[in-house]
């Protein structure tokens, strides 16, 4: 993964974001829901043309259990996380109650929490990269 270049910094900012279903409950069938779960991730992540609106994020992995996901992705420092994370789950939520009505509990689908952290990660090249590139200016 190569670092992201702003105007004033280089950056590599990877997450990992935890979203389960309302009171843990095991709603997703793996064999029947996690590949549909997976390609709405990465649709949000990877829209279409004529909806791409710049979110300065890649997607990593996904990975579905019966009662929760991880997204792995990579974003920028100016990345809004709160409001990404709120879009995603919105987002997600109607696109598989849509596709999966039978799956609908009357209390939504995510939980109102989620677990995110930074995957820390220091890689010497990243870090010889960015003095490079100093001594060049």
């Amino acid at each position: 993964m190569k670092l992201d270049r702003s105007n004033r910094a280089y950056s590599l900012l990877r997450y990992f974001l935890v979203l389960s279903t309302k009171d843990f409950e095991e709603i997703f069938d793996l064999k029947k829901h996690s590949q549909h779960l997976r390609q709405i991730i990465y649709l949000y992540f990877n829209p279409p043309e004529k909806e791409k609106k710049k979110k300065n994020v890649q997607l990593i992995s996904t990975e579905v259990f019966s009662s929760y996901i991880e997204i792995n992705f990579q974003g920028t420092p100016t990345l809004n996380l709160s409001e990404f994370i709120g879009v995603l789950k919105s987002t997600s939520a109607r696109k598989f109650l849509q596709e999966f009505p039978e799956s609908r509990t009357g209390k939504g689908l995510w939980s109102n929490d989620y677990l995110i952290f930074t995957r820390e990660q220091f890689v010497k090249a990243h870090k010889d990269f960015y003095f490079a590139s100093q001594k060049k200016k």
